[in-house]
């Protein structure tokens, strides 16, 4: 399948996502599914996406090669105004980005800046080592980012990000052969995942103390992690795999400590997935979609049972 679908992303409300088509955008809700918003931008060529307070704030990047608007400029719309909020050109390629509470953090290549999207002046920034994965993600309360550190087997945790001098720390894996390609924060901040690109294990840090609470172990080492989110109450972790399985595991048993890899509670084998993203809609409704142009819908009834509803949203071509 040839996909058309640039991009795509789950909104931090829990209820809606977006995706990114060449020259237009389009915003759907998880439960009932459904399309909510579409925006038309014929004179654009679009890639990366990201969102803030629901689908409120939309960022988007062109693609590489237009020489006007393309992987160095970023336009954030405001949907409550219908204006644009904030738009620069960068000195280098965008790789990924996140939106925060009046604030956009870009990644370019082996280094961050963090904008106020408010003043249009940047808050701060950051050089990086070189990781071709781009792990990147933010607190919800908009006041730290986890991004790639010295190497690709570290990470930088990042406090006080709207000051010049930000504070950073890091950590990493100790793993052979793996560099980190994914990371992801927890509802409330308290907690992250990191990652891999091979090896065998998922690991849970305590963002406070920045030690290692649980492993989870992640399947065949070959498949890569593409999405992780945590639950709600926080009481679980969901992965989706490029071979398209979604393991849930209980991290309320990781008073067993760092060194007991733990095994998934549940696993689910989705149809074919293609750039996968994964959300906890509910403590028991899991949602996946994926470049694919179908949205799952996985309700959990109990530690061994589960039921798959799927929507397609996207027409197919061969």
């Amino acid at each position: 399948m040839i996909s058309p679908i640039r991009s795509l992303c789950f909104n931090d409300d829990h209820e809606t996502f977006t995706i990114v088509l060449p020259s237009q955008y389009r915003v759907f809700r998880c439960d009932p599914f459904g399309m909510i918003l579409g925006r038309e931008m014929e004179e654009y060529s679009l890639g990366n996406v990201a969102t803030y307070d629901g689908y409120r704030f939309l960022a988007i990047t062109g693609s590489p090669s237009p020489p006007d608007f393309n992987s160095k400029c970023i336009k954030i719309f405001d949907h409550s105004t219908g204006q644009i909020k904030f738009e620069h050109q960068f000195n280098e390629h965008i790789l990924t980005m996140k939106l925060g509470d009046g604030l956009v953090v870009i990644n370019m290549h082996c280094r961050i800046e963090i904008w106020n999207t408010n003043t249009k002046e940047l808050f701060s920034a950051l050089d990086i080592g070189l990781n071709v994965h781009c792990p990147l993600c933010i607190a919800p309360d908009s006041k730290s980012i986890i991004c790639s550190g010295q190497d690709d087997k570290k990470i930088w945790l990042c406090n006080n990000i709207r000051e010049k001098n930000l504070a950073k720390r890091n950590c990493g894996v100790e793993e052979k052969g793996v560099s980190i390609s994914l990371s992801a924060y927890n509802r409330n901040g308290t907690l992250f995942a990191i990652a891999t690109f091979g090896g065998e294990k998922i690991y849970i840090f305590d963002a406070k103390m920045l030690n290692c609470i649980a492993t989870l172990e992640r399947g065949n080492p070959g498949d890569i992690i593409q999405s992780i989110d945590f639950s709600p109450n926080e009481y679980y972790i969901a992965t989706c795999s490029k071979d398209a399985e979604v393991r849930v595991f209980d991290i309320r048993k990781n008073s067993r400590g760092a060194n007991v890899l733990q095994q998934p509670v549940i696993k689910v084998k989705l149809p074919s997935v293609t750039m996968p993203r994964i959300c906890w809609i509910k403590n028991d409704v899991i949602g996946v979609t994926s470049l694919d142009g179908d949205f799952h819908k996985i309700t959990l009834k109990d530690e061994t049972n589960f039921e798959v509803q799927t929507s397609p949203f996207l027409k197919r071509s061969d």
